[in-house]
């Protein structure tokens, strides 16, 4: 994969969300609804308990719909520790920048640590421990 892959990969993803191709503005698409990944949102919280986890990367995370949300009111009702990590990316700036305000705004005091980075997971690569 080249940095102009990349680009117009990136420019792809701005234009969808810029204008609101995949729902209103603030959406990542009718699949990444709380609605819709209800049926998945106890599994993935229940195996993160089970198995100890204290951090994820969440690649593609888009505008964070579900499994922010999820995290933070698991941590809060103590289901999950506090001191968990979670870190988004997303190759489209906007998702990414609405992401943090969010975080900063109203998933500030769930023991989580956010961070939400632009970048091009098909380039960049995850090395896993």
């Amino acid at each position: 994969m080249n940095s102009s892959e990349s680009k117009v990969r990136s420019k792809n993803f701005e234009e969808i969300y810029a204008n609101n191709r995949w729902g209103p503005t603030g959406s990542s698409g009718g699949g990444s609804s709380r609605f819709n990944t209800a049926s998945i949102t106890h599994s993935i919280i229940t195996l993160i308990r089970r198995r100890g986890v204290r951090s994820i990367l969440d690649l593609g995370c888009g505008y964070g719909e579900w499994l922010p949300p999820a995290l933070c009111a698991a941590t809060q009702d103590g289901y999950l520790l506090t001191g968990f990590r979670y870190v988004g990316w997303d190759v489209a700036r906007q998702p990414v920048q609405a992401l943090r305000s969010h975080a900063s705004r109203e998933w500030n005091n769930c023991g989580i640590t956010w961070e939400f980075n632009v970048v091009d997971a098909a380039v960049e690569g995850v090395v896993l421990p």
